[in-house]
């Protein structure tokens, strides 16, 4: 993840094309934030190759995964034109290595997600 911090993370307006203030706040409270900023950006990479089953195009800096009070994390697309969807993912990360899983898939009508 050397290489995305020196590629990505050095630039900060690269940086908002890529995160949400929300995200960013998250990742600079950690300890390492390269990893966590190395595997949202992996889930937000999954999470648009997920919507292209769909023909939706997301950029990056709509998409926001944070972390529940569990630790769960979860998605919010900050784009309201997207439609109703459920999105499902999974994040993992070392010091060196970010991999991400989604799962989208859109939601019968009247069925709402659970929130904290």
């Amino acid at each position: 993840m050397s290489r995305f911090h020196q590629d990505i993370l050095s630039d900060s307006s690269i940086l908002k094309k890529i995160f949400t203030e929300k995200e960013v706040r998250y990742c600079e409270s950690k300890l390492h934030p390269t990893q966590h900023y190395g595997v949202r950006y992996a889930g937000k990479e999954a999470v648009v190759k997920a919507f292209q089953c769909y023909g939706i195009r997301i950029p990056l800096n709509r998409i926001e995964i944070l972390n529940r009070k569990n630790g769960i994390p979860f998605v919010t697309i900050l784009d309201r034109n997207v439609g109703n969807f459920e999105i499902k993912i999974s994040l993992s990360h070392s010091d060196t290595i970010a991999a991400a899983v989604a799962v989208v898939c859109e939601k019968p009508l009247g069925k709402h997600e659970y929130s904290d």
